[in-house]
């Protein structure tokens, strides 16, 4: 009791540990764990929390349907299929064919991933890029050799999966996600920022960012359809008829897929649209759609084309372009002319590629017959989005080179007109000047003071009388000499 008064203390927060969301930062006395023991460790827990929870769900979905005559093993083995699924394996459930994503379940996994490569160069105190380069390849080679085997413990199972693909599927993610993970640690992303040059970095920034926006107007997009089409969305759910278990099931499969949806809204503002089956199309310009399967999360496509107000749309990715220029921009702001329009260009390059890796994890078949080819083009999608936030960004530069442009030239042209008066001007002109005459200096006015003199001293006068007869010597030029007519006045 006492403990738990203490803990209930103002100070003992202050003073006890914290417990927060943060990963802890190393403590630089104590000893480095082995790359080995810190590799097994990370992955494993990575693995428990990223293929758990959905393990879980598929269990419990079974448990409560005990008519299906399934054993619980073939249940747990399903869920470690879809683990796969989520990584980018393509499933085989009961003869149907499936390669579309769960790309929430696999945002997940690579966020644990992420994590277990951060932790891993935690306890192993790397700090530079050889030894983060050792801790991706140690994360990454338990992660596969986790892969392989969930990918055997498949076979035979109601959801299979081929072995090579599914492995290389989480081969690729493991590395992926392991090197962001490794990068979270200050010292190594330091010594990767040192080796690339400031500019560069900041377009990779800029464009990331731009693909982000774009991928987030989709997720509105998509949103929005679902709300304007509710109609068609409770008659699909009308259409369902596998109890309750199947309703929840269905409605579980839908979460898992919002992200995958969200892509598609991306792909529908861009313009490429998407696909919802073989010889389908979904776009502004048009829709193409054949019977859509009994699926809430699809009530939201649309019927028809867009109306003419919807093409308003197309501005969202050019305005995504327009804020990654000024993100180049504003982490280098004299940067020249030149410079700025490659950097856009290549902001748009960037976003490109994101948006075509995002297209293509958002598809894949549903099905070996009318639904075998489901969601937008990954190469479509990458060209026409780098092309409009390079359109964005390009633009923006050339609009500010127009700017200054035109400030210098009205500057330019107001500093070299005279400024003077128009009507003084034509007066001067008929009027002829007279030449300017020379001024004669002139000599110091001194000032007379209006006091009285006063009377001089014995010293002042004697100082006085060579100065008179100076005076009387100038009067006679021819040098004679005053005679004693001459009266000296006296002072």
């Amino acid at each position: 009791m006492d403990r738990v008064t203490d803990l209930l203390e103002p100070g003992a927060a202050a003073s006890g540990p914290r417990t927060t969301g943060e990963i802890p930062k190393p403590d630089p006395e104590r000893r480095p764990v082995p790359l080995w023991l810190a590799a097994v460790s990370t992955t494993g827990w990575a693995v428990l929390t990223g293929m758990g929870p959905l393990v879980a769900v598929i269990l419990l979905v079974w448990v409560a349907d005990s008519s299906n005559g399934s054993r619980a093993v073939d249940a747990f083995r399903v869920g470690i299929g879809v683990w796969l699924l989520a990584h980018g394996a393509t499933l085989q459930v009961g003869g149907v064919l499936v390669g579309l994503a769960p790309l929430l379940v696999t945002g997940m996994a690579g966020w644990q991933v992420v994590r277990a490569g951060a932790n891993a160069a935690r306890a192993v105190g790397a700090n530079g890029l050889a030894m983060g380069a050792q801790v991706v390849a140690a994360v990454a080679s338990c992660y596969t050799v986790v892969g392989a085997v969930a990918a055997v413990a498949v076979l035979g199972s109601p959801a299979q999966v081929p072995v090579l693909p599914a492995v290389s599927a989480v081969a690729a993610l493991g590395l992926l996600g392991s090197a962001i993970g490794v990068l979270r640690v200050p010292d190594i992303r330091r010594d990767l920022l040192r080796r690339f040059p400031a500019p560069m970095l900041s377009v990779v920034r800029a464009g990331t960012a731009a693909a982000v926006a774009v991928l987030g107007a989709g997720a509105v997009v998509a949103a929005a359809g679902m709300v304007l089409n509710w109609q068609r969305t409770v008659t699909l759910m009308a259409g369902l008829d596998d109890g309750p278990i199947g309703v929840i099931g269905l409605w579980v499969v839908c979460v898992l897929y919002v992200p995958t949806v969200a892509i598609w809204g991306a792909s529908y503002v861009l313009g490429p649209g998407f696909a919802v089956g073989a010889g389908t199309h979904v776009g502004l310009s048009g829709v193409a759609l054949g019977p859509l399967p009994a699926v809430p999360l699809l009530g939201g496509i649309p019927a028809a084309a867009a109306p003419w107000p919807a093409y308003a749309l197309l501005a969202l990715p050019v305005a995504a372009g327009v804020g990654a220029a000024l993100m180049v921009r504003r982490s280098h702001p004299g940067a020249a002319t030149v410079p700025r329009f490659a950097s856009a260009a290549l902001t748009g390059l960037v976003a490109g590629v994101l948006l075509a890796a995002a297209a293509l994890a958002a598809g894949g078949p549903l099905g070996s017959a009318r639904l075998a080819e489901v969601g937008p083009s990954g190469w479509h999608v990458g060209v026409i989005g780098g092309l409009e936030v390079a359109l964005g960004a390009v633009g923006l530069v050339g609009f500010e080179y127009a700017r200054d442009w035109a400030l210098r030239r009205w500057a330019g042209s107001r500093s070299e007109k005279p400024e003077a008066d128009p009507v003084d001007s034509a007066d001067s002109a008929e009027q002829p000047t007279e030449p300017v005459q020379p001024v004669q200096p002139t000599e110091p006015i001194q000032s007379v003071e209006a006091e009285e003199p006063a009377e001089p001293t014995l010293a002042q006068s004697t100082q006085l009388e060579p100065t008179v007869v100076e005076a009387a010597m100038v009067e006679h030029p021819e040098g004679v000499e005053p005679t004693a007519d001459t009266e000296i006045p006296q002072a």
